[in-house]
């Protein structure tokens, strides 16, 4: 098997819909860090973030680093469609990454397309907006749910170089039975591959208790008034059209078969026994981090679990 160039890359193409959340860190010093966000529009139902991020210089020195120059010039010159009513058709070339941390006693997951190489389109040829990906993974979990679609826990790399190694692990999802079906016959836990779909946002009803949808008594005179009426007007377009969850997740729709050791070692993949051992323990480490800084700043959300920790039985 030949070397793989790329083992985590999602490909994400289609209209420019703003940018936004730009900033520069360290400005002035050697380790300046540029970066932004931009809202890409797939289709008329599907738009998706990807995070743009780069050293301002080229290690140890001041030279002008070129991933820099390449995403500054995007920032500056790209059209919106939130300032031009017509964006510019971009193809973002990403990793995926996990940048999940604990707020307030709360794990906040947050998963994030981070580009690697983004370009513009010329309109010399057909133009395709898509959102797939093509990931090398190891298998750490497969849960069955209760819609009949299945997750899966996927350790991906980051990155790897002689001194260092990261990962992520990326929560995947199956959703056609036929797919489902080939999978559990082809894999289990622990199974490396590699793993191909298309990401998508997927639409969730909430349940809301009927309590909450009931209306309620209009009393008392002035603002009183107008907030109960406010209050059931909320109320009855909950009962109409229901409240729903949006959340942009990797589709898995197609898959090579599992690899032996001797083909990840061919395919020179970070997916070694030992390196999937190290992003693990990155992974915990990572994590235990986040916490510890939440429950310094917000101790009061770790009351309960303080409390738990001192009844000796």
């Amino acid at each position: 098997m030949e070397k793989v160039k790329y083992n985590n890359r999602v490909i994400i193409a289609g209209e420019i819909a703003s940018i936004f959340d730009d900033r520069t860190i360290g400005a002035g010093e050697t380790w300046e860090r540029f970066g932004y966000k931009m809202k890409i529009k797939v289709s008329d139902d599907e738009s998706f973030d990807v995070k743009f991020d780069s050293n301002v210089y080229k290690y140890g020195t001041t030279e002008e680093n070129p991933k820099f120059k390449g995403f500054e010039t995007l920032f500056r010159e790209a059209k919106t469609i939130e300032d031009d009513e017509i964006g510019d058709k971009v193809i973002c070339y990403c990793k995926v990454i996990d940048n999940s941390f604990y707020q307030k006693g709360e794990l906040i997951e947050n998963i994030e397309y981070v580009v690697d190489v983004a370009t513009r389109d010329k309109g010399k040829g057909k133009f395709n907006p898509s959102a797939l990906f093509e990931i090398y993974g190891r298998i750490e979990d497969i849960i069955d749910n209760e819609d009949k679609t299945v997750d899966v826990k996927l350790l991906v790399n980051d990155y790897a170089s002689s001194k260092s190694i990261k990962g992520h692990l990326i929560n995947m999802k199956i959703t056609e039975q036929d797919i489902i079906d080939g999978f559990k016959e082809t894999f289990k836990v622990g199974d490396i591959s590699l793993f191909e779909g298309y990401v998508k946002i997927i639409k969730t009803r909430v349940e809301i208790p009927p309590e909450q949808l009931e209306e309620v008594e209009i009393r008392g005179l002035g603002r009183r008034r107008k907030e109960l009426e406010e209050e059931n007007e909320r109320r009855k377009k909950l009962r109409e059209e229901g409240r729903f969850t949006y959340k942009v997740v990797l589709c898995i729709d197609g898959s090579d078969l599992p690899l032996s050791e001797d083909e990840i070692r061919e395919c020179e993949l970070p997916l070694l026994p030992q390196d999937c051992e190290d992003m693990l323990i990155g992974i915990k480490e990572t994590m235990e981090k986040s916490k510890e800084r939440d429950m310094k700043n917000n101790p009061k959300s770790y009351m309960d679990e303080a409390a738990d920790e001192e009844v000796p039985f």
